[in-house]
């Protein structure tokens, strides 16, 4: 269900599984291609997955509503988070380390303490479900995309919406930031689309 690379791009996290009986993480060495770890092992699919800046955590998500991290080095459950009410969909580290942001079928969107789960904000906007997300390289703002079409752009430092606008006539079902602050979105449509 999703592929990501951790931010130095040594890493690669693969995680899915069969919807309804089992489901994990697998993270790679890209330069080796050899497994470094093993991450969840749920009774049901991995739909969102990342990797901390520094490596030393892995984020994931499902259909059971919490979001679980893990030490990378150990693979032991170092919190989990409970405040979805819905399927998480997209889950994304800052690239500074500091916030994890998560988002659910529901249309919450969550951000976290990333050393230790404490919550720090719950942002308000989207109709329907999130997802993705990613962060400007920089951390201060947060881009979610979503069911209802739109992508919403977040101050990380304020909470506060800043700009949000119609992407796709369709869901929006991913999205990412490049090093220019250049957002790019696919859609349902089919199509792919690049916003300044």
């Amino acid at each position: 269900f999703t592929l990501t690379f951790s931010i130095n791009g040594e890493l690669l996290a693969v995680a899915g599984g069969e919807e309804g009986a089992t489901g994990l993480c697998v993270v790679y060495n890209v330069r080796t291609g050899q497994r470094v770890g093993t991450f969840g092992e749920y009774y049901d699919t991995v739909l969102a997955a990342d990797i901390s800046p520094d490596q030393r955590m892995i984020a994931l998500g499902g259909p059971n509503n919490k979001e679980r991290v893990y030490a990378m080095d150990t693979g032991a459950e170092l919190y989990n988070l409970e405040s979805h009410t819905d399927w998480i969909f997209a889950v994304k580290f800052t690239p500074d380390g500091e916030v994890l942001a998560t988002a659910d079928r529901a249309g919450g969107l969550f951000l976290w303490q990333a050393a230790n789960g404490r919550p720090v904000e719950q942002l308000r906007g989207h109709e329907g479900a999130i997802h993705a997300l990613a962060y400007t390289p920089d951390s201060l703002y947060l881009a979610s995309a979503g069911q209802d079409g739109t992508i919403q752009l977040w101050d990380t430092w304020t909470y506060q919406r800043v700009r949000s606008f119609k992407a796709h006539d369709t869901p929006v079902l991913t999205l990412d930031v490049g090093t220019n602050n250049q957002i790019v979105s696919c859609g349902a449509d089919k199509l792919t689309r690049i916003w300044n």
